[in-house]
């Protein structure tokens, strides 16, 4: 379990999220979306968050059917946030392959062309008590707050469908 307490945490690049993990953002943490990381060597990447474990995060076709992180929660107390800060094309959370994902109590902001919550090929994924704010629209038409499709990027294509979603 990782708890982060009240303060600006500044991520440039992606955080892998392995099989059987907690992370917990009590009242006051805000996980920001950085866009400098120091270098020249290292461009930021797009997505704070992906829900698979390192070794497994390069690998074309790695993971399939539901093989990818399980049991991984990111779970926001009071007034915890996710600032995405509208750097173009970013994305907060993403998950492909999992079984049993639950992200709860966050409050998503400035989100430019991408998505807050992406989900493709997973099952019992709850998303619950989240709050989305300024979604900013640039040329692209397709942004959503929260997006579902089927499982690509490094994962393996294999139009498996997300099931067993709750998102209230």
């Amino acid at each position: 379990t990782l708890i982060l307490t009240k303060g600006q945490y500044v991520i440039t690049n992606t955080l892998y999220v392995p099989s059987n993990v907690t992370i917990i953002l009590n009242n006051g943490a805000t996980i920001v979306k950085g866009t400098k990381t120091g270098t020249s060597k290292l461009s930021p990447s797009k997505s704070l968050f992906q829900i698979v474990s390192k070794k497994n995060s390069n690998k074309n076709g790695s993971t399939s059917k539901y093989t990818g992180s399980k049991n991984v929660k990111i779970i926001g107390k009071g007034n915890a946030a996710i600032d995405l800060k509208n750097y173009k094309n970013s994305v907060g959370i993403v998950a492909g392959h999992n079984n049993s994902l639950r992200i709860e109590g966050i409050t998503f902001k400035n989100m430019y062309d991408g998505n807050f919550i992406r989900v493709a090929g997973s099952t019992k994924v709850t998303i619950t008590k989240n709050k989305f704010y300024k979604r900013q629209n640039g040329q692209k038409c397709n942004s959503a707050f929260c997006n579902y499709n089927f499982a690509c990027n490094f994962w393996h294509f294999d139009d498996l469908l997300s099931f067993a979603i709750l998102f209230s």
